[in-house]
């Protein structure tokens, strides 16, 4: 099984191949490469990508597949628990921090 397999294995919801494909780009990962369990924190941070390109996405109904307002939140949960896991600062939750100049 392929990294691209695997990830559309693990979402479950319907988005075009090129919105895996990124996710799985932008975490250093080869879509057409064997999948591998040694690559699990970039894995697992690609489906938190792609859920957040879920939640993102306009109301989602498409063969038999309907992304409701509280399965969005729950959506952003588990992309946000992802991120906390890996140590990585959630891209749906923005931080200010305040520096003093001296």
């Amino acid at each position: 099984m392929t990294n691209l397999e695997a990830l559309k294995a693990k979402v479950n919801y319907p988005l075009k191949d090129q919105a895996f494909e990124v996710a799985l780009i932008d975490r250093e990962l080869s879509p057409s490469s064997e999948y591998s369990p040694s690559n699990k924190m970039a894995f697992e941070l690609a489906n938190a990508d792609c859920l957040l390109v879920l939640v993102g996405s306009p109301n989602i109904s498409e063969g038999g597949f309907s992304i409701s307002l509280s399965d969005k939140a729950s959506l952003r949960q588990m992309a946000s628990a992802i991120y906390q896991k890996w140590g990585v600062v959630d891209p749906s939750n923005p931080t200010a921090k305040f520096v003093q100049p001296w």
